[in-house]
């Protein structure tokens, strides 16, 4: 924008070409790129979230957290199998009582 008038021609003669140019064609797979980059960035369904989900515990949370589950795991697997809670899984169950019990206290008399 100066008083030259060299650049107020030149600036009218850009302007006409501008005006008087053919507006440019898109890409061809312009459509197709936006709408892949829309469905992209749009919310995906709440399986593709639930597969991509991420739960971040402190370690001594996540170790508790195994450690109920194994033991629920085990305690299911034993009622499964028809044992009632706490049954003797070892030899230990034909254990028998001793016939009499004999206690000897040693030790310093007085």
């Amino acid at each position: 924008m100066t008083d030259d008038p060299e650049d107020q021609e030149k600036d009218a003669e850009l302007s006409r070409w501008l005006r008087e140019g053919a507006d440019p064609q898109p890409p061809l797979r312009l459509d197709a790129r936006v709408a892949q980059s829309y469905r992209r960035t749009a919310a995906p369904s709440w399986a593709a979230r639930a597969w991509r989900a991420r739960l971040s515990l402190p370690a001594p949370v996540a170790a508790l957290l195994l450690i109920v589950l194994v033991a629920a795991g085990a305690f299911a697997r034993d009622v499964s199998r028809g044992r009632p809670h706490g049954a003797v899984r070892a030899g230990l169950a034909r254990l028998k009582p001793l016939p009499e019990i004999q206690l000897h206290i040693a030790g310093g008399g007085r």
